[in-house]
């Protein structure tokens, strides 16, 4: 034999059903309705069944059986963990976006803190001990217009790279044209273009190998392209007449 009831929750604290009737059908006092509200805040169950009722008010009339009554609070039970599911799924996705946007941003924060730690801007007077009679560049640093240096040196880089590249027109294969184009770039925070540049006068060059593996090397760090950068340095290392081994092995630690 089933057994009726009008009740669906056995805690005392916990609202009837009819206090939910009363509520739904504006039956109640003022007394009632500040009970109900403040319990449906804090209580899941009920708050479940309030919109339970809510949605189907011709269940307030039925009486339940116990075995229905373990159906109706299933259902409820399940649209609560619903509706915890997806607050918790919400909650955690803002929590990995927020972890990859910090992790990111550390990321970003480290290369430019490196970059800056390495990075001395080269005057144009200034190089490795590596040019000298043996230079196969069709044009020397002596050759090259003193205002260029002067506009380099004074960081005006707009105005050197200019000026370069209208020499280049009728020497386009000197390295001194090509390397300190690619520093003009590389201060310019052109990095693509520097890359380019520097990898040219390190694939084709001599006298500015050295500066131009070195600049490379920084400007894969400014760029995150980090095994570049690694392959260039351990290069740099490996060579017994590098003006940067030092610099090259401590920066190779600190990416490691």
């Amino acid at each position: 034999m089933k057994k009726n009831t009008t009740t669906i929750f056995n805690d005392s604290d916990c609202l009837t059903k009819d206090e939910i009737a009363r509520y739904i059908l504006q039956k109640g006092d003022k007394a009632l309705e500040r009970r109900v509200e403040h319990h449906i805040n804090s209580c899941e169950l009920c708050s479940g069944a309030m919109e339970a009722y809510q949605q189907d008010p011709s269940l307030l009339n039925r009486k339940f059986s116990i075995e229905e009554i373990g159906i109706r609070e299933r259902k409820v039970v399940s649209l609560i963990s619903a509706k915890w599911f997806l607050t918790i799924a919400a909650s955690l996705g803002l929590i990995l976006v927020s972890i990859y946007g910090i992790h990111e941003y550390k990321k970003l924060t480290q290369n430019d803190k490196l970059f800056s730690q390495y990075h001395q801007v080269l005057a144009m007077d200034e190089g490795t001990n590596t040019r000298g009679s043996n230079s196969i560049s069709e044009l020397t640093l002596d050759n090259l217009p003193i205002d260029i240096a002067e506009d380099y040196n004074q960081s005006k880089y707009e105005i050197a790279l200019q000026k370069l590249d209208n020499l280049a027109n009728s020497k386009p294969r000197a390295e001194e044209l090509i390397f300190w184009r690619g520093m003009c770039y590389l201060e310019l925070e052109n990095y693509t273009k520097a890359i380019s540049y520097f990898e040219d006068a390190r694939m084709n060059g001599k006298v500015y190998f050295d500066d131009a593996s070195w600049f490379l090397a920084l400007s894969y760090v400014k760029t995150k392209d980090f095994d570049s950068a690694k392959q260039i340095l351990n290069d740099i290392q490996a060579s017994p007449s590098s003006n940067y081994k030092t610099k090259a092995k401590n920066l190779l630690e600190q990416l490691n």
